[in-house]
């Protein structure tokens, strides 16, 4: 084990002790913390700033004593693992969660053949590759996971989102090599989404092959149908093709995750398919060409299949744009001196149980800048907030609001930013379930189009 420094002067320790080290990090942060008063938002950027600090303050110092023996801990595990209802912050962050067991990413410097079986050890290792390893595990035993060696960071899967409007021609577009002058004879077509109907009798007879590479935490495959309604919306992109190319062969798809989607379009090579269709994306990426999802599908592409993908789904949902401060108070203007980004919810959509999910993203390369966001009401109280550390360009430059609303009105997004220097990048906002005050429909579209 090789010696490391840290500003928390924490002893080097043997493999052996690493576990018992941890965890009495955690216990002791309680009296490491510094005492912050009950927050109270008076109705002044000013006073929001101080009390976004504040508590940006006691999260980042407990959240830094889980970064020792060189892993990494992603913030929204951190949520996780310090949640007192660890299944209602599960469903806030996206993650699979039954029983106390989730399916984590841990990304990796390689692991020998005994680091590989102490893993297994502690839980069902379902995808494994040279750099990542998809990992179920019951989430009080996370600790454990610092006494293997390889491991460079924890974090939670990144899972895609599901586009209403991609059922829509205009949306997805077929291209002429894909319908040929055959109807699609002998064509083959892989679909990648996270739920089909097989008994749908449109698509029923054409489909040639289908599997599911989405894994539960009981460590086996989600059925092909997945769960909820989320077998419409995959169900509806197979009709499309079928519609557009009758005579087509279908190879259906299911995954859940970034890595589950890796395994998914692998298996779509193995099978020689001609086009592939992946009518989802992930709007918590950087659209820049750098996530290695879009590193993938464009390898997939340039070996000469065919690749559909979304385009515009978040139009009315969607902005960006150079951070501005000519009032110099540290926080974002949308537009003049407009510091909130508001939108409007109704009644039917609290009754709907639809939550409010927002997503900031913007560059870091060379300089390194911290942006903050927080959901408001219309008094200006802080609902929710998401401060993620970045401190080094390593660190992703994301912040996610996920909030329940349980009051129709105006709500609003501030963005903040935690430092000196005046910043010089873009910010970009995703709002999945809201149209926005102000948008930016150019550049509305999410990770893989920029493949």
């Amino acid at each position: 084990m090789k010696e490391q420094n840290n500003w928390w002067n924490l002893p080097v320790v043997s493999d052996a002790q690493i576990i018992d080290s941890v965890l009495e990090i955690v216990e002791e942060t309680a009296e490491d913390l510094p005492v912050i008063e009950e927050v109270t938002v008076p109705n002044t950027l000013s006073d929001l700033g101080i009390a976004l600090n504040d508590l940006k303050l006691v999260q980042n110092l407990d959240w830094a004593k889980w970064n020792v023996n060189g892993i990494t801990l992603d913030p929204k595990v951190y949520l996780l693992i310090q949640s007192q209802n660890p299944a209602d912050a599960a469903s806030k962050l996206g993650l699979q969660f039954d029983d106390g067991k989730t399916n984590l990413v841990l990304e990796t410097s390689g692991l020998n053949r005994a680091e590989l079986k102490k893993l297994s050890n502690l839980g069902h290792i379902s995808i494994a590759s040279e750099s990542h390893i998809q990992l179920t595990l019951d989430y009080k035993d996370l600790a454990k996971l610092y006494s293997i060696d390889g491991i460079t960071k924890i974090r939670a899967p990144f899972v895609p989102e599901q586009f209403s409007e991609s059922t829509d021609l205009g949306i997805v577009s077929i291209d002429d090599d894909f319908v040929a002058q055959n109807s699609g004879k002998n064509i083959r077509v892989a679909v990648i989404d996270m739920a089909f109907d097989l008994d749908n009798q449109k698509i029923t007879s054409k489909v040639v092959d289908s599997k599911s590479f989405r894994y539960g935490t009981d460590n086996s495959a989600i059925a092909l149908n997945g769960l909820g309604s989320e077998r419409i919306h995959g169900t509806a992109v197979a009709e499309l093709v079928v519609d557009t190319a009758p005579d087509s062969n279908l190879f259906l798809y299911t995954m859940g995750n970034d890595l589950e989607f890796v395994e998914a379009l692998n298996e779509a090579m193995a099978n020689d398919v001609d086009v592939v269709v992946i009518p989802l994306g992930w709007p918590d990426l950087p659209t820049d060409g750098t996530s290695h999802i879009t590193q993938v599908v464009s390898e997939f592409t340039e070996s000469g299949i065919i690749t559909i993908l979304p385009a515009g789904n978040y139009g009315q949902r969607h902005w960006e744009s150079s951070f501005a401060d000519t009032n110099a108070n540290g926080w974002n203007e949308f537009s003049e001196l407009d510091e909130g980004l508001s939108f409007t919810v109704t009644q039917e959509r609290i009754q709907q149980n639809i939550p409010i999910k927002v997503n900031l993203l913007w560059e870091n390369h060379d300089d390194v800048y911290d942006f903050d966001t927080v959901l408001l009401d219309s008094a200006n109280n802080i609902l929710e907030y998401s401060a993620n550390p970045q401190e080094t360009k390593h660190d992703k430059a994301y912040e996610q609001i996920f909030y329940y609303p349980t009051e129709p009105g105006t709500y609003a997004i501030g963005v903040m930013y935690d430092g000196d220097d005046i910043p010089d990048t873009t910010l970009e906002i995703f709002s999945i379930n809201d149209e926005l005050e102000h948008i930016t429909t150019a550049g509305s579209g999410t990770v893989p189009t920029d493949a």
